[in-house]
């Protein structure tokens, strides 16, 4: 079982699990839960230590919506995710970097 071989056994799932729900979800919440979603995923990932996924399919998303002024909260809110989601990109790209040059 996963169990008996470690956390890292029960890391995958999890994570594909949280990103499948995401995607099965989408269309069903609104774009503000969406985007809220995304970068709370993200956290819980980066918590796992899956910093990849966490950039690639939580950050970068919200950060790309945030440049380009295409976030569904408006005013502090939307300078608020953008934040959050620039500051949670920086951080999985710095894990990136130390895991490979330690």
């Amino acid at each position: 079982s996963a169990a008996r071989r470690g956390p890292a056994a029960l890391k995958a799932p999890l994570k594909q699990r949280l990103l499948s729900l995401l995607r099965d979800n989408r269309a069903q919440l609104s774009p503000l839960i969406y985007e809220r979603a995304l970068l709370d995923t993200g956290a819980l990932l980066v918590g796992l230590g899956e910093y990849t996924a966490a950039q690639r399919e939580c950050f970068e998303p919200i950060a790309r919506l945030a440049a380009a002024a295409k976030l569904a909260a408006g005013g502090d809110g939307a300078y608020e995710m953008g934040a959050t989601a620039d500051y949670g990109a920086v951080e999985c790209e710095l894990h990136a970097l130390t895991a490979r040059d330690p």
